[in-house]
Parts: C-alpha cells; sequence; structure tokens
C-alpha cells in the first residue's frame, strides 16, 4: 500500500513537470507543432498516467489545457476561447481522459495480476506445507503400527509362562517347591509384562519409534531357563 501512494505521488510530479517541458517545447518549436497544438502535452499525459495511473493523468491534462489556453491562444495571457478553440481545446480534454483511462486500466490490470500470482504462490505454499504434514503424518502412522506391532508381540509371550504357572500351581497345591518355582516365573514375567506396558504409555516413545534396551548382567542358565519358561505351553502341548 505504501508503495502505491509513493508511486501516486511520484505521478503527480511527473505530470507537473512534464506538462511545463511539453510547454516549453512547444513555445520553442511554435511553427513545428502549428497544426497540433497540444501534441506534446499528449506525452506529458501519456507519461504521467502510465506511472500514476487515472489521476496524475488528468492532473496532466487539466494542467495542459490551462497552460495552452493562456500560453497558445490567442490572445495569449487571457482564458478567453473563440469557438475553433474551445472545440480544439474539448478534444485535447477527451482524448487526455481516454488515455489516462486506458493508462488506468492497465494499472489496475497489472495490480490483479500480481495478486493473483502472490495468491498462487500461496497457495503452492500451502500445498506444499500440506504435503509436507501428511507425509509426516503418514510416517508417523507407520511408526505407530510398527511400535504396537512389536509391543503387542512381546505382551503376548509372558502370558503363555504366566497361564503355565497357574496350571501347575493348579495341579501341585501341596508341593512347596513347585509352587515356589511357579510363583517365581509368574513374577519374573508380571515384571516383563510392567516395563513393557510402561513403554506402551510412553506415547513419546511410539512417535520416535523406539524400544529401549536395558542392559544387565545375565547368566547363560538364566537366559535358557526363560527361554524354556516361555516355550513350555508349546513343549508341553506338542509333547516334546
Amino acid at each position: 500500500m505504501g508503495g502505491y501512494f509513493q508511486t501516486r505521488w511520484i505521478g503527480y510530479f511527473v505530470a507537473v513537470a512534464t506538462t511545463l517541458i511539453a510547454l516549453l517545447v512547444r513555445l520553442q518549436a511554435d511553427a513545428l507543432f502549428a497544426s497540433a497544438t497540444f501534441m506534446p502535452f499528449f506525452m506529458a499525459i501519456l507519461l504521467s498516467a502510465g506511472i500514476g495511473g487515472l489521476r496524475p493523468g488528468l492532473v496532466a491534462v487539466g494542467l495542459g489545457a490551462l497552460l495552452g489556453d493562456w500560453f497558445l491562444f490567442t490572445p495569449r495571457g487571457s482564458l478567453v476561447l473563440e469557438q475553433e478553440q474551445a472545440i480544439q481545446l474539448a478534444l485535447y480534454g477527451g482524448m487526455g481522459l481516454a488515455i489516462s483511462l486506458v493508462c488506468q486500466w492497465l494499472h489496475t490490470a497489472r495490480h490483479r495480476a500480481d495478486t493473483m500470482r502472490a495468491d498462487i504462490s500461496e497457495l503452492q505454499r500451502m500445498e506444499d506445507s500440506l504435503r509436507r504434514l501428511a507425509d509426516d503424518l503418514s510416517a508417523a502412522d507407520q511408526r505407530k503400527d510398527r511400535f504396537l506391532a512389536t509391543l503387542s508381540h512381546e505382551l503376548r509371550n509372558p502370558l503363555a509362562p504366566i497361564r503355565n504357572a497357574l496350571e501347575l500351581m493348579k495341579r501341585s497345591r501341596f508341593d512347596a517347591a513347585t509352587l515356589d518355582i511357579a510363583r517365581a516365573a509368574m513374577e519374573r514375567q508380571l515384571v516383563q509384562m510392567v516395563r513393557l506396558v510402561d513403554d506402551l504409555l510412553d506415547v513419546s516413545r511410539i512417535t520416535r519409534d523406539k524400544l529401549d534396551l536395558r542392559r544387565e548382567v545375565a547368566t547363560l542358565q538364566g537366559v535358557l531357563d526363560s527361554a524354556v519358561e516361555a516355550a513350555r505351553p508349546c513343549i508341553d502341548e506338542h509333547g516334546h
């Protein structure tokens, strides 16, 4: 908006300056423009309206008509007009108005074209942002699916040993050693399930598609016992 008003004021300045220059050219080449009294002033109108639009063009038209009447028509130094001079001045004013209107239309068309280009650029930026957002959401959704698939698989693993331990406790109600083994197995699997549930509740890990590995010292016997314990239901079911 500031640039628009700045251009408009420049147009007014150009209107005054070019009209005065046109008057000087007309006075210096009076014989050359004898049959075209206002010819130099049309150039002033075209430049003024081309830079500032309709209003500077009208300023150039009005100022040119006033100066032409005062300095070019006889008697000079007077605003009195004869019929032929009035017709000539009216033709000049009509043509000057037409030139100003055409220039204003070109200004408006150029402004609309600039606005449309800016809107198109903004729409393209928004489309690119939406496309990037959609890609990010799709990637996040895929990470979530992988995370939940991994975690659900890990959550199922402790259930079989717990169920097997419960069955063992039912069959050996009065065997303290067997009950201790079953209870220890259930405690180990329950601790593992609690860790997995904690991972599931940590939403940030889902978005990062990350599972934390908790390192600890383990014996080979403990690893084998845990593996056998997890696979015991399938071992018993198939008679291995």
